[in-house]
């Protein structure tokens, strides 16, 4: 079974399948918002299913023959391949020579050198690999770079400029180097193992205080200081390439294109005259022109990364080295936002001057100018998100997704129209009154009826419609994703998911996961995010029903239809499940006669109730 599963992991197969469930689950729960508000036949539904089952099983079977992990998913053919065009008659050319495969040697599972363990690949880049690997010498975990095209000299080269200079430098701000070494021609670089983000993830993500960037911008001065200090120069520095770990330290990774500013004949075949070195809308504008780089390239790297931390965007927008160069050698980026104190704005202002005289001499003299301001905070950063998730996790949320499809897809072919169960009696359930159903969409009725059909008026009915239904199926989803989660222990994960999100519901989910740890906490976090709901809208009474400044048949009240009076009665009965678990269980049970979008989670709150 082992061999089996190890074999469907290599073709592909189980990625394939994943990633076609997860979509097929989107489609399929589109699907049963559009047939449930067309009031189409319940077999459109199950038609869509079997296609979709009958998908699921060609994409096992096409993704095992093709072997993805071998071919890709596009198949190209070398120049050799491909046959000249008449017109054109070409003369047949060799092939590319195609860099060899890694030594399996290298794989997870080896030792090299007889010491470092390796566990599991961590990431590739366009130099090399990078996998986790253990120190049996010393008992530590450590990080080992290997080049993925040992035949190409210049690749090399560059692997061991990095791996020296990285090496002369001794500091704390700076990616320590432990060994460099080779095995089966193959050259691999040992470092400290880093947890935490690049920079570029932390832009990407929620902004950083201006307080806590500063920080950030003096640890990257006080490392360029020692690098200067050794008469080394970066040239590459961007987000990409510098590291923020757990705790808030930063690290300045790949020195694979610096050069000693003191001595230019280092490296030889690394540097050519006039080529320019560096990553757009970093590189400094003596780079743009083909100059020599020093450490003012180095400083003006830095403020434009230091930019991007504070205002969110490029100081020096471009999607290309051209576009990116003229725009660095001729335009000024926006003034940073207000919030920005203006001491760090000034220096932030003038390691991005176009003169390298009139910038910051070099990283020491930024790292003074840094100090001399108001200190700033330490920087903490969210949970590091798992880059990767296991297989196994992937083909279980996917199966989950589907059969969380298939089910709402056969509750709208089985279950009686919304009309039948208006008139529906429960016996052991005291069901309110429900008011008049709102206008629905009109069809026409046949011959006796006098009025024409009226599309246009259908059309805006229909748009209306599913602009509340498409948004409330996503946010059903994340509940019953972060639900899944809670189920597995994972409560710390399910709360940072529906925190994310700006919907009232899924931030009262949020709610009814924070107060089982701190209650005073949960009820000023939404206190906050109730203030900024309109207090007319639904379901800004049910945010006050658990502020405890609504009754509850003010809520149910306050719903204008039969959804949001089911919701109504689901977080109600959510809301008294701790203190009064009978008046819980009547709330509840109701949302679950109902057959709303929460039934099937009321069911399994009331379930838990009655086990108490």
């Amino acid at each position: 079974m082992t061999a089996v599963f190890g074999e469907l992991r290599r073709r592909g197969v189980l990625g394939a399948l994943a990633a076609y469930a997860v979509a097929a689950a989107g489609a399929l729960q589109l699907a049963d918002i559009v047939v449930h508000n067309l009031e189409l036949p319940g077999w459109t539904v199950r038609a869509l299913i079997w296609l979709a089952a009958a998908g699921f099983i060609a994409t096992g079977i096409v993704s095992w023959f093709y072997d993805l992990t071998r071919h890709g998913f596009v198949r190209t053919h070398s120049p050799v391949d491909r046959a000249p065009t008449p017109a054109t008659p070409q003369k047949p050319t060799l092939a590319t020579p195609q860099p060899p495969m890694l030594p399996r040697v290298l794989e997870a599972g080896a030792v090299l050198a007889g010491r470092y363990h390796l566990e599991r690949e961590l990431g590739k880049g366009g130099m090399g690999r990078v996998l986790v690997a253990r120190d049996e010498k010393l008992g530590r975990r450590v990080a080992v770079k290997v080049v993925t095209a040992a035949h190409d000299p210049a690749r090399v080269r560059r692997f061991e400029q990095e791996a020296r200079t990285a090496g002369a430098l001794e500091h704390p701000n700076v990616l320590a180097v432990y060994d460099l070494g080779e095995q089966d021609g193959v050259p691999f670089l040992v470092t400290e193992l880093l947890e935490g983000h690049t920079l570029r993830t932390v832009i990407d993500g929620p902004r950083l205080p201006p307080s806590q960037v500063q920080g950030v911008a003096l640890q990257l001065a006080r490392g360029l200081a020692a690098a200067h200090a050794r008469g080394i120069v970066h040239r590459d520095l961007k987000p990409e390439n510098l590291f923020l770990t757990d705790d808030g330290r930063l690290k300045i990774l790949d020195f694979g294109l610096a050069r000693l500013s003191a001595n230019d004949e280092e490296g030889p075949g690394l540097t050519v005259t006039g080529a320019i070195f560096g990553t757009p809308g970093y590189l400094s504008p003596e780079q743009a022109r083909g100059e020599k780089a020093g450490p003012p390239s180095d400083v003006f790297a830095a403020g434009a990364v230091v930019y991007e931390l504070l205002s969110g965007k490029r100081a020096f927008p471009g999607s290309s080295l051209i576009e990116a160069g003229h725009a660095t050698l001729n335009t000024h980026p926006p003034p940073l936002p207000a919030a920005v104190p203006p001491g760090l704005a000034a220096v932030v202002t003038r390691s991005l001057q176009k003169d390298p005289a009139r910038r910051f001499e070099n990283g020491a003299a930024l790292a003074r100018a840094l100090d001399a301001l108001e200190p700033g905070a330490p920087v903490t950063l969210p949970a590091r998100p798992r880059r990767r998730r296991s297989t196994s996790l992937m083909v279980a949320v996917a199966a989950l997704a589907i059969a969380a499809a298939v089910a709402s897809g056969l509750r709208v072919s089985r279950s009686p129209r919304r009309e039948d169960r208006a008139g529906r009696t429960h016996p052991s359930v005291p069901v309110p009154p429900v008011p008049p159903s709102p206008p629905s969409i009109d069809f026409p009725q046949g011959p006796q009826d006098r009025n024409p059909f009226d599309r246009e008026r259908f059309e805006r009915q229909l748009k209306d419609q599913l602009k509340t239904a498409i948004p409330r199926a996503g946010t059903l989803g994340l509940i019953a994703g972060a639900r899944a989660l809670q189920k597995t222990n994972q409560g710390a994960r399910a709360a940072g998911m529906l925190r994310r999100s700006r919907d009232p519901i899924a931030r009262l989910e949020l709610y009814l996961i924070e107060r089982q740890s701190d209650r005073a906490s949960a009820d000023a976090s939404l206190r906050q995010f109730a203030a900024s709901v309109p207090p007319d809208d639904w379901p800004a009474p049910l945010l006050r029903a658990f502020l405890g400044k609504a009754r509850d048949d003010e809520v149910t009240a306050a719903a204008t239809d039969d959804d949001e009076r089911c919701e109504a009665n689901y977080y109600l009965g959510r809301l008294h499940a701790p203190t009064e678990p009978a008046l819980a269980r009547k709330e509840l049970a109701i949302a679950v006669a109902d057959e709303c979008d929460q039934s099937e989670f009321a069911r399994e709150e009331l379930q838990a109730l009655q086990r108490r």
